[in-house]
């Protein structure tokens, strides 16, 4: 994206909308389009909304695009005590705000991780999942049992237990050399066809 692409896609300016989930206020960004498919844009932690600002407009030209401020982030309420379930909570209420029907999620990190326990305890609620830098556990043996939360069936807090005992690194065999690709100066495909 060149400096003049970057501040053309700021240019396109966003609706705020809030919904409210559980005691706060939950503050989105939306790029509508009218009869279009739904994109919710989920980000990090430590993130907010504003993050896909210069990404939402290229996105809003095949589809209605939202991108949500979890709580405690960016423009939504802060709350005394937060919980995955809360944050899938906001998410899907986020979705049914903008009166999205099956919308592709595009998550990144943090948001990954919560958008990937959401997609799978609500399987209907969702037709794509897109991540970006997130945890994608591996399948591992059985793992010595579960406690507290997890233990007592709060699929949340089970699916978050096995990914930290599933994560491990990855190491290449061996050391490789990269040579970066050169633009054809072709115009690019959009992202979505």
């Amino acid at each position: 994206m060149t400096p003049e692409q970057f501040q053309h896609a700021l240019s396109h300016q966003a609706q705020s909308s809030t919904v409210q989930v559980k005691g706060a206020q939950i503050h989105y960004r939306r790029w509508p389009k009218p009869n279009a498919p739904g994109i919710l844009l989920v980000h990090g932690h430590a993130a907010h909304a504003r993050w896909w600002d210069h990404i939402a407009p290229a996105l809003n030209q095949s589809f209605d695009v939202s991108a949500i401020d979890l709580s405690g982030a960016g423009d939504s309420q802060h709350r005394a005590v937060y919980s995955s379930r809360l944050f899938l909570e906001e998410m899907m209420a986020v979705t049914a705000d903008a009166c999205y029907q099956s919308p592709v999620i595009i998550a990144h990190s943090f948001g990954g991780t919560l958008a990937r326990i959401g997609c799978f305890l609500n399987p209907n609620w969702a037709r794509q999942l897109i991540l970006m830098d997130s945890v994608i556990p591996t399948i591992k043996p059985p793992s010595p049992p579960m406690t507290g939360a997890a233990e007592q069936g709060d699929p949340i807090a089970a699916c978050l237990c096995n990914e930290t005992r599933r994560h491990e690194t990855i190491s290449p065999p061996a050391p490789t050399t990269f040579d970066p690709p050169t633009h054809s100066g072709a115009p690019c495909a959009p992202f979505f066809s």
